[in-house]
């Protein structure tokens, strides 16, 4: 197996402990590279999007149908019954849709969260301001930045483990 070039950030930070790129399999790499990840979540982030998604009610509306002559022949002259004949009979299921809310779900680390209410301002903020806010605020400000990258309207979030 080669080495995966896109991993080579991991590649060359583990290049000391296994001396050459041969060790450095498709495997190792992406095990290598979880272990340095930490999973765990701390911010669940939900963002409502423009927009809505159709999906299907529960069950099915079954519709009934005749099709006489009449219908199939509408510019002549009907007297009385005629045409009434049926030429077909059936039924046929519909499935009735439903525009729902669009919606995209974001799980952040605990290492995004201790970096969003640090003390440390980010480019767009006045550091004036920024040493004023609480860590709510500081953590709503990074939310609010990145529901409007996203395209998001609105957004709500819950922090885990507190």
């Amino acid at each position: 197996m080669k080495p995966l070039a896109k991993y080579n950030c991991i590649k060359n930070y583990y290049r000391d402990i296994l001396w050459e790129d041969k060790y450095l399999t498709e495997g190792v790499v992406r095990f290598l590279f979880k272990k340095r990840m930490n999973n765990t979540t701390k911010i669940s982030l939900t963002i409502e999007l423009e927009g809505s998604t159709l999906v299907r009610k529960s069950g099915p509306e079954i519709i009934k149908y005749t099709v006489t002559k009449r219908d199939l022949e509408p510019n002549k002259k009907w007297r009385g019954k005629d045409g009434l004949e049926v030429v077909r009979k059936g039924t046929f299921k519909h499935y009735p849709l439903i525009a729902k809310p669009a919606s995209q779900h974001i799980n952040m680390s605990v290492e995004a969260y201790e970096y969003m209410i640090s003390n440390e301002c980010p480019f767009w903020a006045k550091p004036k301001v920024w040493a004023i806010m609480s860590e709510t605020q500081r953590l709503e400000a990074h939310l609010q930045r990145v529901c409007e990258h996203v395209g998001g309207k609105s957004f709500t979030y819950e922090v885990l483990g507190d």
